[in-house]
């Protein structure tokens, strides 16, 4: 489904970013293939660092783009099966002082984490994080902590497994090999 794709334009911008690693809203329009104004870029990566919600200040899985950003009301207040590739992104482009990175290392505990997590309310899933989400977080903390990953095994989920290849990927490419 088209909606769990960066678009065209999102892709254009984490494109720049994994190249150039870190850098200003500047750095980013320079290193653009096409003319895009300034604020425009500024609007798109500022989004990152203020549309997180709930107490642990996470992003969520759907938002609504209004004034203010929110989660969209159609679908559960969440961060979860979505919004986990955000973290990998992020660390994949090199942000690791973003404060939204930070704040998902500091979410992301070594020994396990739920699913998902209601930014709304305290609840959580009643299950842990699947394999392909645990790499993510590895690969976030090795970007905020400096502590080596330790990536879990491919599985039979296809998502999962795609999560967790992604993120092996991700830790080759920040490490330059």
């Amino acid at each position: 489904m088209s909606e769990n794709r960066l678009n065209r334009y999102e892709l254009e911008l984490m494109n720049v970013l994994w190249t150039i690693g870190k850098g200003t809203v500047q750095d980013v329009c320079d290193n653009l293939t096409r003319e895009l104004a300034y604020t425009t870029v500024m609007t798109t990566l500022n989004l990152l660092a203020t549309a997180r919600f709930g107490p642990e200040r996470l992003p969520a899985d759907w938002l609504w783009m209004g004034d203010p950003v929110k989660p969209w009301s159609q679908r559960p207040a969440r961060f979860g099966y979505e919004a986990i590739r955000i973290p990998l992104f992020l660390a994949w482009s090199r942000q690791s002082s973003h404060p939204a990175l930070l704040a998902l290392a500091a979410h992301f505990k070594p020994a396990g984490f739920p699913a998902w997590v209601d930014l709304a309310t305290p609840e959580v899933a009643p299950y842990a994080a699947p394999a392909g989400f645990q790499s993510v977080a590895a690969l976030v903390r090795a970007q905020a902590f400096g502590t080596p990953p330790s990536f879990h095994p491919i599985d039979d989920d296809y998502y999962s497994s795609s999560l967790s290849l992604l993120a092996r990927l991700a830790w080759q490419d920040v490490r330059g090999r």
